[in-house]
């Protein structure tokens, strides 16, 4: 099966830039070749593209295999419609690494890049509608065929699939003026010869005959030696690259999904946002840490400065000039209470205006973030501005301290700090066993009241915890939503160390002030592990 290149297929949808991977993934194709019998595209997937270290290295070795490979066939409208999401979502995770304590770090399991080649592949016979023929592409006077002078809407500029040495048959419409140019097996010759002129026009070996008026026609490719033609399309760099990252927006929110909005750079706006769902200002309390996610893929302008960090002790700056590199495109920036008061072990603060280190400490009441180029001795910010109030939890009530996975991939967290209550619920594996005994020195079967009938033979006890919030505003509501559709939530324990749990509220009201003046939530929540239990 020869294995040759073309142009035929266009991309006529593909996603723009950065794409949340839990949502639909849609590429669209179209060729002129699917008039072609059993005409098929196949798609091959690959990690990265063209240009990255790990890709070009695999292309060296003889190593690049592609991650999957599908067969997509022209839907009734004539297009080929792909969704990738479903095979890309398998190599994307999340980024938990507590001990991390770099305010700025690039992490690699909420991105991925990657690329698909495209193949077209179809039996003979192979045909090509053209739109007229044209005396124009040969001083020597043979005639050739084209689709690239606008005459024929049906056909025009349609991309042929044939390659040099290609012979074929030619099938003019009706009304045809030279019956020279017709080429079947049944008149002598039986073939003609194909001289590629470019991707809209082949050149035969037929003498022309003079001009013409329009004369359209099918020119068709029977090759038994051959019968199947797999073409490897070519598109130019980057056409074929997708940034994935582990998002999951809402119906709503996907329609109206603009990377550009996400974009973090040099350049950028301060409208450029974080990968993070809900306000820019939200409470906190001085136990709770913040890791906001962002993308900077596009190198063309660098990548912004540096972290920009204000709070009550002064101004800060962390370096970022983080350049995106293979799979190295989404930044974590760690810049809760809880992480900026561990100052002695994070790296690349600087002190710019202030009162000391560390930037938070007891009297701490607010942290502002953003992200900045320095020029010319001053910065000017290049993202949005998120803002922590840092409250007083201080409670009679135990404080539930969560910390989520929203929607964008950032971690946010949240207290609730009112009654909460404690279930634990025992599962018994049990079995029966007889009991008494023969007792050798009495020569008889006896019982003792120790002995045991029903034996439990495994002991698992699983914690259930419902709590409540304080009263909240609509925005906090909305931050109380994300979590309860969130995944991944841990809480944290009395030593600060983060312990996984499952919420089991599954059913709640979305409440607003116009109908409900005070607005708080009660959730339940089981620990993800089990406690095993002595078996005795």
């Amino acid at each position: 099966m020869p294995v040759l290149t073309g142009t035929q297929t266009t991309i006529k949808v593909k996603p723009i830039g950065l794409t949340p991977t839990y949502n639909e993934t849609i590429v669209v194709l179209e060729s002129p070749n699917i008039q072609s019998s059993n005409f098929r595209w196949l798609i091959d997937i690959y990690k990265g593209e063209p240009g990255d270290t790990e890709y070009d290295d695999h292309v060296a070795a003889g190593t690049l295999e592609p991650l999957s490979t599908i067969t997509i066939l022209p839907n009734p409208d004539g297009y080929g419609v792909i969704d990738f999401h479903r095979h890309i979502e398998n190599h994307i995770t999340t980024d938990f690494y507590p001990a991390d304590k770099d305010v700025l770090d690039m992490v690699t399991g909420a991105g991925f890049k990657w690329s698909f080649k495209v193949t077209e592949q179809f039996n003979s016979p192979i045909r090509w509608r053209f739109d007229d023929n044209t005396t124009a592409v040969d001083p020597s006077g043979f005639i050739g065929f084209h689709t690239n002078n606008g005459l024929n809407p049906d056909a025009t500029f349609s991309k042929h699939p044939f390659f040099d040495g290609d012979q074929v048959i030619i099938a003019q419409d009706a009304g045809y003026e030279h019956e020279e140019y017709e080429v079947n097996p049944d008149t002598s010759p039986s073939f003609t010869t194909l001289t590629v002129i470019d991707e809209f026009t082949v050149l035969t070996d037929i003498p022309q005959e003079g001009d013409t008026a329009i004369n359209p026609g099918i020119i068709m490719l029977i090759d038994p030696d051959n019968p199947t033609r797999s073409i490897e399309q070519i598109f130019t760099a980057g056409e074929t690259t997708v940034y994935s990252f582990n998002g999951a927006l809402t119906f709503q929110g996907f329609r109206n999904w603009d990377p550009a909005d996400y974009l973090m750079r040099q350049t950028s706006s301060p409208f450029i946002k974080f990968l993070k769902e809900g306000p820019e200002t939200f409470n906190v309390t001085l136990n709770d840490s913040v890791w906001l996610n962002s993308a900077q893929y596009d190198t063309s302008t660098g990548a912004p400065t540096v972290g920009y960090i204000k709070t009550d002790n002064g101004t800060y700056v962390t370096n970022n000039g983080l350049a995106a590199e293979g799979q190295n495109f989404i930044v974590q920036h760690k810049i809760g209470p809880k992480d900026l008061a561990n100052s002695d072990f994070l790296t690349g603060l600087q002190e710019i205006t202030t009162s000391g280190l560390p930037a938070v400490d007891a009297n701490t009441t607010f942290i502002t973030y953003s992200q900045a180029d320095f020029v010319g001795g001053s910065f000017s910010r290049t993202s949005e501005t998120i803002t922590l109030n840092i409250v007083d939890d201080c409670s009679k009530y135990e404080a539930i301290r969560f910390f989520y996975i929203d929607k964008l991939g950032s971690y946010i967290p949240l207290t609730f700090n009112k009654v909460s209550r404690k279930n634990i619920t025992n599962t018994r594996s049990n079995y029966r066993q007889n009991y008494g005994r023969y007792d050798s020195a009495a020569e008889a079967w006896g019982y003792t009241t120790y002995d045991r009938g029903t034996t439990t033979y495994d002991l698992v006890s699983t914690e259930s915890i419902t709590c409540t919030s304080d009263w909240l505003d609509e925005d906090q509501v909305s931050m109380v939503i994300s979590m309860l559709n969130s995944p991944i939530v841990y809480i944290q324990d009395e030593n600060g160390d983060y312990v996984a749990i499952t919420i089991t509220t599954n059913s709640y009201e979305v409440k607003k002030t116009v109908n409900d003046k005070l607005l708080n939530y009660t959730i339940s929540f089981e620990h993800s592990q089990t406690n095993t239990n002595q078996r005795g």
